[in-house]
Formats: C-alpha cells, sequence, structure tokens
C-alpha cells in the first residue's frame, strides 16, 4: 500500500536521524542525507537525495535556527541546510589538540603536587 514504508537510502543505509523543515522532512544516515516530501495527490511520499557525502553522526545535535535553516553535526564538522543547499558551517574541534592540552593540563598538575611535596618534606 502507498505510502506505509519509506526507506530513503537505498543501499539500505540505516537512520540515524530525522527533522522537520520548512520543505518537509530531513532524514540522514551517517553518510548522506535525504527531504522526504509528499506527492501533490498527498496520499505517498518520496525520499529525493540531497546529499550522498554528508549525513549525520548526532542526532541530538540537530536543530533549527531562528531563520528556518536546519543545522547538525556530520562526521566533518558542522552543516547547515537552508531549504535549497547544504553547507559545511564549522569543523569539529581537533581532538588531538585537545588531548595535548589534557596531557599538558596533566603534566603541570603532576609537576604541581610534586613540588608541594617538596616544599611539605623540606619543612
Amino acid at each position: 500500500q502507498a505510502g506505509d514504508t519509506i526507506f530513503p537510502d537505498a543501499t539500505g543505509g540505516q537512520v540515524t536521524g530525522m527533522w522537520r523543515c520548512d520543505r518537509g522532512l530531513l532524514a540522514f544516515t551517517a553518510s548522506s542525507t535525504f527531504l522526504i516530501t509528499a506527492l501533490d495527490k498527498g496520499d505517498d511520499f518520496v525520499a529525493a537525495p540531497l546529499s550522498q557525502e554528508v549525513g549525520c553522526v548526532a542526532p541530538n545535535s540537530i536543530q533549527t535556527l531562528t531563520d528556518g535553516s536546519v543545522v547538525w553535526l556530520g562526521s566533518n564538522g558542522f552543516y547547515s541546510f537552508n531549504g535549497q543547499n547544504i553547507s559545511f558551517i564549522s569543523a569539529p574541534p581537533k581532538s588531538a589538540l585537545l588531548l595535548t592540552v589534557t596531557l599538558a593540563n596533566i603534566a603541570a598538575g603532576f609537576r604541581s603536587m610534586a613540588q608541594r611535596r617538596m616544599n611539605f618534606a623540606s619543612s
């Protein structure tokens, strides 16, 4: 029967998120984005691919901005859909940089503890 089941990704990719937008329903896999819209009669739906390269890896990241555009986190950073196009808007923090900063903070903490122990032992 028409409209019972929709598989947006013909390759079988698992849906990782869905979000309502002005033009219909955005459906995401980890590596693709689709727009699901009703046909003219309103008795069936169609899924049109918006991108076969940009998906959503964190469904809780999907949000609608005040201008109506939808933003989400993909595997390479944050993306936006303005009703027409998907745009890359921001890269995520570099985990290597965060790890380096964290290790530097840990090392500084150990040095500080060692210095306090030496000061305590000498008093």
